[in-house]
């Protein structure tokens, strides 16, 4: 793979991703970036090892795990072993910040990947992509930057043991919930499925997914009840409250329409249902 900078025309530049360069080196040098880099800046290890020193702290990047590093932060990497085979992507645009914010994207993240297949279809298709004669061969990588951000949040490799904890609390109490929707369970009843406090799960779930447990809760039980309310429309708006956990029709009806903005039987209604 050679190194491709494409041309960026006004119109790429109004893209809400656009490539600015994407290659590879078979020896990677030693890199000091004291300024950092102008845009966000993507590497991964192909084969061999080598380290990224970054805010005082070290990382180790062996085969398949990779950086992706903000505009202007300060980094330096280089070989450990060699042969230090990786490839490269820099990148930018109006809405990337906003996608990464929500991925939980900080200043930079380490990553790993559990194969490297994935890693060489993306780098595939934007190069081939590139030297294309396509039209449209800039929105095409556009396209293959967003679900490239959003695969790297299943990637990202969490900062410490607590953090790997606090996901599997996050996960495990979702899969509770999703079981349990239906019955009326309480904030201590789904902190003993995981085992915990429910003081400490609640700080837990509120860092990981910016809302409280039974936030989340009302929110898999009103999409529960809009599926009810169109996959079945002979079942009564009563019926399907007690389905979804709700024992209060009025107290239902009052929810929904806090979180959707009309009632359930507009709902039905929208959709053509009477």
């Amino acid at each position: 793979m050679n190194t491709i900078f494409p041309i960026i025309t006004e119109q790429d530049a109004k893209l809400p991703f656009y490539l600015k360069g994407i290659g590879s080196q078979e020896n990677q040098e030693h890199i000091v970036r004291d300024g950092g880099f102008s845009c966000y800046h993507w590497l991964y290890t192909v084969t061999g090892c080598g380290k990224l020193v970054i805010e005082g702290n070290e990382y180790r990047l062996g085969e398949n795990m990779g950086f992706l590093l903000a505009p202007n932060v300060p980094h330096e990497y280089y070989p450990v072993s060699q042969p230090w085979e990786t490839r490269w992507l820099i990148f930018d645009g109006d809405a990337v910040l906003d996608v990464l914010k929500t991925v939980g994207f900080r200043r930079y993240e380490i990553y790993n990947f559990p194969n490297h297949q994935y890693l060489d279809s993306i780098f595939n298709e934007i190069y081939v992509s590139l030297l294309s004669n396509s039209s449209i061969k800039s929105v095409e990588c556009s396209s293959v930057i967003y679900h490239f951000i959003i695969a790297l949040k299943k990637a990202a490799i969490l900062s410490d043991d607590l953090d790997c904890k606090g996901q599997y609390y996050v996960t495990s109490t979702i899969q509770y919930m999703q079981a349990h929707y239906n019955e009326d369970i309480s904030l201590d009843d789904i902190a003993s499925s995981v085992d915990i406090s429910p003081c400490h799960l609640c700080r837990i779930f509120k860092d990981g997914l910016g809302m409280t447990v039974f936030q989340y809760l009302t929110l898999l039980r009103i999409q529960k009840a809009k599926q009810y309310l169109i996959e079945d429309t002979s079942m009564p708006v009563k019926d399907i409250a007690i389905k979804i956990g709700y024992n209060d029709i009025s107290y239902f009806c009052s929810i929904f329409k806090q979180y959707e903005n009309i009632t359930p039987m507009q709902f039905r209604k929208m959709h053509g249902i009477r």
